[in-house]
């Protein structure tokens, strides 16, 4: 059945001499694979459409969906909103990198989420028109994140309770990284700027990310952690 609904790509593989194969969240059937012929063959008018399948990418899309199916094929994908700063900024593009592959281990409804769509959608048009102080967007986004997924803390300390000793963990996590924390979970706004140094960024992300490892089911290794890191120094 020939269908339209929106989508932000999470990651593509290449399949075959010029198709790819590409896992998008979607707005009308949650997360789906989809197939598309021709993507990497290059036209005199213009060059190959890898471009649209780049990670985090909104698109619409026409698509032939079948319900049940492990593999729907696209009839036609568009941008939607082409961003203005995240493929053009070395910072904003790790991030992003590094957000698509927490969102595709971590993401796996194959039914429609409405709300966890809104979220996403705004998240990201929000952080491509950030001029500055998006150096906890990240954090906040997983925070929120989170949130959908069903272990969103309340507090650092019920964070910090879960991944330590209950009592002790106080004895282990900095003060500041624990009043940060608190600040992030507690802010209702990407624009809202807490001033957090980037010793306490990186054990906070570390921290957030043993959260989900311990909530996500086969969540495993992180591979852009590394460049993220790289880019936020």
């Amino acid at each position: 059945m020939l269908e339209k609904t929106q989508g932000i790509v999470f990651n593509y593989l290449n399949y075959r001499e010029s198709s790819v194969i590409s896992r998008i969240y979607t707005e009308d059937f949650g997360l789906q694979s989809f197939l598309m012929n021709g993507v990497r063959k290059s036209s005199r008018s213009a060059g190959p459409r890898t471009a649209l399948f780049q990670p985090l990418t909104i698109v619409n899309l026409v698509i032939y969906y079948r319900p049940g199916a492990d593999l729907h094929r696209i009839s036609e994908v568009r941008c939607l909103q082409p961003y203005t700063s995240i493929p053009y900024d070395f910072r904003k593009s790790g991030i992003a990198l590094f957000l698509a592959e927490v969102l595709s281990k971590s993401v796996r409804e194959e039914t429609p989420n409405p709300d966890l769509f809104r979220f996403l959608l705004e998240s990201l048009y929000q952080f491509d028109v950030m001029p500055d102080h998006y150096g906890n967007f990240h954090l906040q986004f997983l925070l929120g994140l989170s949130r959908f997924l069903g272990f969103m803390p309340s507090s650092a300390g019920d964070l910090y309770s879960q991944l330590f000793d209950t009592a002790g963990w106080r004895q282990i996590i900095d003060p500041a990284e624990e009043t940060a924390l608190n600040a992030l979970l507690q802010s209702r706004s990407y624009e809202t700027h807490i001033p957090v140094s980037n010793t306490i960024r990186r054990s906070l992300l570390e921290h957030v990310m043993k959260f989900y490892d311990l909530h996500v089911a086969n969540f495993g290794e992180i591979r852009s952690l590394t460049v993220l890191q790289e880019t936020m120094r």
